[in-house]
């Protein structure tokens, strides 16, 4: 008989409910094991979760964030993995650490263009001015909503640009910082708490390993933060 591999640690999003997105469709529970019947087959049937949580992040359907112990026969992949069991070790709403998350994302994107030569547009920093007053309390959701709107013309105007000039030539790289820029400033001028997706996509300059890992290691950290006291991880 085949031995099922070691528990893994993992990260599992889930509706702002706390209900999966997925079957069973309940609302989980923090110390309960979930069990998936049938074979296991990634994005079809099994309990699923990531890694990694910029991965985990990709998948979510909302802010509710928890940590999960996979265990019994799994199906691994790049970027997730479903197994026989997922255990909820603890959850939380990470609703502002992720708002914190892609100001972060965001701003190192800012560095990365003048680090390039080039200039953020000032609409874009603008953005994400007005979003960090959001967060503070000190602009309303109008003014958040309009600032939304311009970052987004903002980006839409540089890939406009950047395409016809064929994202190629001395200034392929500017381009590629600018639109990262831009697209940061859009992404963190949203205000909805299930925008999970749209600030995974933002990796700052580009969409380099190092940079990713960075991202995933600095969120973590962030997540981290909301675990209840006194909980440890030995791996």
């Amino acid at each position: 008989m085949k031995k099922s591999p070691a528990p893994l640690l993992a990260w599992h999003f889930l509706l702002d409910s706390h209900e999966f997105n997925h079957g069973p469709f309940v609302k989980a529970a923090a110390g309960k094991t979930y069990h998936a019947k049938g074979p296991l087959v990634i994005c079809s049937n099994g309990m699923h979760a990531s890694r990694n949580i910029l991965d985990a992040l990709y998948y979510a359907p909302g802010a509710c964030i928890s940590r999960v112990e996979m265990s019994g026969p799994m199906v691994l992949s790049h970027d997730k993995l479903c197994a026989r069991h997922r255990k909820v070790l603890w959850m939380a709403d990470a609703t502002r650490p992720l708002h914190d998350f892609t100001l972060w994302a965001a701003h190192r994107a800012l560095e990365a263009e003048r680090a390039a030569g080039g200039v953020p547009d000032p609409r874009s920093v603008s953005g994400l001015v007005c979003k960090q007053a959001w967060l503070d309390g000190q602009a309303t959701f109008d003014e958040l909503t309009e600032a939304h709107q311009i970052a987004y013309a903002v980006y839409s105007e540089i890939e406009q640009d950047s395409f016809a000039n064929g994202y190629a030539g001395p200034s392929k790289y500017h381009f590629a910082a600018t639109r990262a820029t831009t697209r940061a400033a859009y992404t963190a001028a949203l205000a909805c708490s299930s925008f999970a997706y749209s600030c995974y996509s933002q990796y700052g300059s580009n969409d380099s390993p190092t940079e990713k890992a960075h991202q995933n290691a600095h969120l973590t950290q962030i997540i981290m933060g909301l675990a209840p006291a006194g909980y440890t991880e030995t791996s």
